[in-house]
C-alpha cells in the first residue's frame, strides 16, 4: 500500500477518535439534565462528570451547582451509597449549601430506588445542617413510613407479580 493510500485510510480512523461531544459545561449539564429526565442515569452521570471536569476548580462557575447535584441524582440510581455520601458531604461542607428542595430531590431519587436508609441519611443531614425545617422533618417521617410499607418498599408488588396476591 502506498503512503498516500495509508494516509487516506488513517484519516477517517483518526477522525473517529475526535469527539463531536460538547466540552462546554453548560451544554454538558444540559445533556445530563435531559438524560436524567429520560431515565438514562449512566449517560446523565457521564455528562455531569464531564461538565464538572470542564469546570475544574472554578468555585463560582454558574454550572457547578447543576452539574454537582445532577451527578449526585444520577448516582442515586446507579450507586445509592455513593450518592448518599456525596450529598452528605456537600451538605456538610461542599462549597454550597443545597436548598431544601435540592435535598429532597436527591432523597426522592434514592427513595425511587428503595434506598431508604440512604434517603433518610440525606434528609437527616439536611435537617442537621439547617436546624429547623418543617419540610425536611415531614419528608423524613414520610420516608420512615414508606420504608416499612409493603406497598412502597416493593414487597407487595413483587408478590403480586408472582401471582400470590390479587391486584386492586
Amino acid at each position: 500500500m502506498s503512503r498516500l493510500g495509508a494516509l487516506l485510510l488513517a484519516a477517517p480512523l483518526a477522525l473517529v477518535g475526535c469527539s463531536t461531544q460538547p466540552e462546554d459545561p453548560r451544554e454538558l449539564a444540559a445533556l445530563g439534565t435531559d438524560a436524567l429526565g429520560s431515565g438514562k442515569y449512566d449517560s446523565a452521570r457521564i455528562a455531569f462528570d464531564r461538565a464538572l471536569a470542564a469546570i475544574g476548580d472554578e468555585a463560582d462557575h454558574p454550572e457547578r451547582r447543576r452539574a454537582t447535584l445532577g451527578a449526585i441524582r444520577a448516582r442515586a440510581h446507579l450507586d445509592p451509597p455513593a450518592a448518599r455520601d456525596a450529598m452528605v458531604e456537600l451538605i456538610g461542607d461542599g462549597g454550597f449549601a443545597p436548598t431544601e428542595g435540592e435535598t429532597m430531590a436527591v432523597a426522592d431519587e434514592l427513595a425511587e430506588e428503595r434506598a431508604w436508609t440512604e434517603a433518610m441519611a440525606v434528609v437527616q443531614a439536611g435537617l442537621d445542617a439547617r436546624g429547623e425545617s418543617a419540610i425536611l422533618a415531614t419528608r423524613l417521617e414520610q420516608l420512615r413510613e414508606d420504608s416499612v410499607d409493603p406497598k412502597k418498599n416493593g414487597e407487595v408488588t413483587d408478590l403480586e407479580d408472582l401471582g400470590y396476591l390479587g391486584g386492586e
